[in-house]
């Protein structure tokens, strides 16, 4: 019997070692990529866009959720830029509000086709 416990540990010591091991490649892989991946809380959407865009924290409106999608307002009516996002990512889906406001030809595509994304379906 105490034969059996001891093998039955050490499979078990193995697995978790294993486990850990595969979570932490994940992690790493996704860093290299830049896959920006949160699988545990929620995003903190005006951190990002500070960090990203320059923006001063709390001078956008708190995010408005719509399916997987993010909508954050940093003063677009009077020519500041409207961001989408994926919820779950943080991935940004398209720019804009005054970004539009470019003769930029990617941009402007990126305003005549994702402004709003097809997804967002709630105003």
């Amino acid at each position: 019997m105490a034969k059996t416990n001891v093998k039955f540990f050490i499979i078990l010591l193995l697995v978790s070692i294993f486990m850990i091991g595969c979570q932490k490649t994940d992690k790493i892989y996704l860093n290299q990529t830049e896959k920006n991946i949160t699988k545990t809380g929620e995003i903190d959407f005006d951190k990002l866009i500070s960090e990203k865009y320059g923006t001063l924290p709390g001078s956008c409106s708190k995010p408005v959720f719509c399916n997987n999608i993010t909508e954050v307002d940093c003063d677009s009516a009077v020519d500041g830029p409207l961001y989408y996002f994926e919820k779950d990512t943080g991935k940004e889906i398209s720019m804009c509000g005054g970004a539009c406001l470019t003769d930029d030809p990617k941009q402007m595509e990126i305003c005549q086709t994702m402004c709003p994304p097809k997804e967002w379906i709630c105003n």
